[in-house]
């Protein structure tokens, strides 16, 4: 963490990480739940091609189960923000789970696609609830806490489509489902112990509360300190939420960016592949079981980002971007390539069949760098506290319209384009990815959010609160706070 002149470093013992990993595990394995419902539609639409099945469905329902596991996303986005920012992050998370838990529990016990359709509904609905996780997570840590705690997000998501997976091989997608909606259930009841978000409380006024919420994160007295010392300037500095608010540098800037981010990311193809993984492993045109592929991708996926993807996301969040672009690109121009050129061969005739799997498996590596975490996350770190809930919210919006685009339009586009001219297309996007990494994505790795925010004013309004800042420091003034220990 970068400290002030004057200031002691931040200080972590065992007691704190333990208290703060408890505070965020239910915000954590929201995740989990996330890529569940995102894993799920793969997996049903595999066991509804079985002679057994007794729901059969047309290609274009296909498409409808897919597509409505995210379509109400944004209704939840957009109620979410200004949900957590009245009533707290702590109960955004708690109904997430209760509702979550009821949509599951609608599929398990379904007969026919029309009720498929509606649990699809409802857990889509909860689709838009990951802004208060996020906003949560990266209110309850300190910036050292923050980077792992926001990377591990993409580790429980690939964590969840894993779990999706593997029980598909050994139970059916009702008993799978059933299972999910009780272990929602079960974490509606963690959710209840844990402390509030100590930023909100001071929002609201309940500034004695923020100071008993940091004491249960296990913060050394320093560390307190200094937290509602920022939260105190902070909420001096923006005290009402007016209508100009929105218009201001420090939100239309994190706002355009990472509308753009997310854009982006579901231009780079990864999310078709998660949600239509087993038929896009079919369109390759290889010999592999579709099935043993599919749980191969989810066990890198979620490796990758256990290891790989949990370190690129502590080192830079630019230079992991344009790493993940780069990546990406190139794994899939060459899978493109191979496509192409064996667009006429046999598949039984087609040579160096594990080569095409390699590189799908070689891109997904690759996205876990950025792509898949970093537009989520880093809404929790670029927005002002005052606006942090709606602004995280509208941020969904628009990433789920993209969202559900790109997943309804997937059998269109490749009818149109077949499967190597989609791959270019994801190859392309990937590039941009690349670019936006190198000259557009602002740098949050090891800043605390008060310094992340005032990255974004104005250079004059910038320096003025720089020296403000500064000067406080250099003068000895002390907290108002010191007193309360």
């Amino acid at each position: 963490m970068r400290t002030k002149k004057g200031e002691d470093p931040e200080t972590l013992t065992w007691n704190c990480w333990f208290r703060t990993l408890f505070a965020g595990s239910a915000a954590l394995v929201l995740y989990v739940f996330i890529g569940i419902n995102e894993g799920l539609s793969a997996v049903m639409l595999a066991q509804f091609k079985k002679k057994d099945s007794f729901i059969r469905v047309s290609e274009d329902q296909e498409t409808w189960v897919a597509s409505l596991g995210i379509v109400t996303a944004p209704i939840g986005a957009i109620l979410i923000g200004p949900f957590v920012d009245a009533f707290g992050r702590k109960v955004g998370i708690l109904i997430f789970y209760l509702t979550i838990g009821s949509g599951f529990g609608v599929i398990a016990l379904s007969t026919d696609v029309t009720q498929i359709y509606i649990g699809r509904i409802i857990c889509a609905f909860c689709e838009g609830f990951k802004a208060c996780a996020v906003v949560y997570i990266a209110e309850i840590c300190t910036p050292t806490q923050r980077s792992l705690f926001l990377s591990a997000i993409s580790t429980m998501f690939s964590g969840g489509v894993l779990i999706c997976t593997v029980m598909s091989a050994f139970v059916s997608w009702n008993s799978a489902c059933l299972a999910y909606s009780l272990a929602a259930f079960a974490f509606a009841g963690v959710q209840w112990f844990v402390p509030e978000s100590p930023g909100w409380l001071y929002r609201h006024g309940r500034e004695d509360e923020a100071l008993r919420s940091l004491e249960r994160l296990g913060r050394s007295k320093a560390d307190i300190l200094r937290e509602m010392d920022d939260l105190k300037e902070r909420k001096s500095n923006q005290e009402k939420l007016e209508l100009k608010s929105f218009f201001e540098p420090i939100v239309w800037k994190p706002f355009v960016i990472l509308s753009m981010f997310h854009v982006l990311q579901f231009s780079t193809g990864i999310y078709d592949i998660i949600y239509y993984q087993v038929d896009f492993i079919q369109s390759l045109g290889t010999t592999y079981d579709p099935m043993t592929v599919s749980v191969a991708m989810s066990t890198i996926r979620f490796l990758s980002n256990a290891t790989i993807g949990v370190y690129a996301k502590s080192v830079s969040r630019k230079g992991s971007t344009a790493l993940c672009g780069l990546g990406m690109a190139l794994t899939l121009l060459a899978t493109g390539a191979y496509e192409l050129a064996y667009r006429d061969t046999e598949i039984l005739a087609r040579p160096y069949q594990w080569l095409p799997i390699s590189l799908i498996l070689s891109c997904i590596v690759a996205s876990n760098l950025s792509v898949t975490c970093l537009p989520w996350a880093m809404s929790g770190e670029m927005y002002p506290l005052r606006v942090r809930g709606i602004m995280s919210g509208a941020t969904l919006v628009v990433a789920y319209f993209a969202f559900f685009f790109y997943i309804k339009m997937y059998y269109v586009f490749l009818e149109a384009l077949k499967i190597y001219g989609v791959l270019f297309v994801f190859a392309a996007c990937s590039v941009v990815v690349l670019l936006f990494g190198i000259f557009v994505l602002p740098e949050t790795q090891g800043k605390s959010l008060l310094e992340v925010e005032l990255g974004f004013e104005k250079k004059a309004k910038r320096s003025e609160n720089v020296e403000t800042r500064n000067g406080r420091v250099e003068k000895g003034e002390k907290s108002d706070f010191v007193t309360r220990f």
